[in-house]
C-alpha cells in the first residue's frame, strides 16, 4: 500500500505548509 502512504504524506505536508 505504498499508494496509501504518499497520499497521506501529501496531505500532511499540505496541511504542514
Amino acid at each position: 500500500m505504498y499508494q496509501i502512504q504518499v497520499n497521506q504524506a501529501l496531505k500532511v505536508l499540505s496541511m504542514g505548509f
